[in-house]
């Protein structure tokens, strides 16, 4: 979630917003611009369902963020990360616009680790497809295995 500041928020406004959203178990982030102030709200939004946080002071607007990678996306991160999972990497480019291709159609990193049923289940919520998806689990299957140590 986000929450959109008015231009003429003071100090205390913004620091009564922030310590309210940390009484309610929420991590918020701060970010001042050049003309707006806005605060990235981490946590479980279903705790927000009842909370009127458009009536404290200073609030403008309240902005639902309905994809899962809030702190992982581009518009927080321009840089390309790679992690390290038990010698399993993990990161790199994101697939630019205007390169879209049958192999490639969603801006994920190049190397997602995930495996196929996990990308299954990643597009059917995060495109809303709504399938009624059954994704079996391969035994004796680690991350850090290649295809061709699978048996198959």
């Amino acid at each position: 979630m986000i929450i959109v500041l008015k231009p003429e928020a003071t100090e205390s406004m913004i620091e009564h917003v922030m310590d309210r959203l940390k009484e309610l178990g929420l991590t918020p982030h701060l970010s001042k611009g050049q003309e707006r102030t806005i605060i990235g709200v981490i946590g479980d939004d279903r705790i927000l369902a009842n909370q009127p946080l458009r009536a404290i002071a200073g609030v403008e607007d309240v902005v639902p963020i309905l994809a899962p990678w809030k702190l992982a996306g581009r518009e927080f991160k321009k840089e390309d990360t790679i992690i390290d999972v038990g010698g399993v990497k993990i990161g790199g480019p994101m697939l630019r616009s205007g390169y879209e291709s049958f192999v490639g159609q969603f801006p994920i990193p190049l190397r997602h680790g995930m495996t196929i049923g996990e990308l299954a289940r990643f597009f059917n919520e995060a495109c809303g497809i709504g399938a009624d998806l059954k994704v079996v689990a391969m035994e004796g299957w680690r991350r850090d295995m290649y295809f061709d140590e699978t048996g198959r």
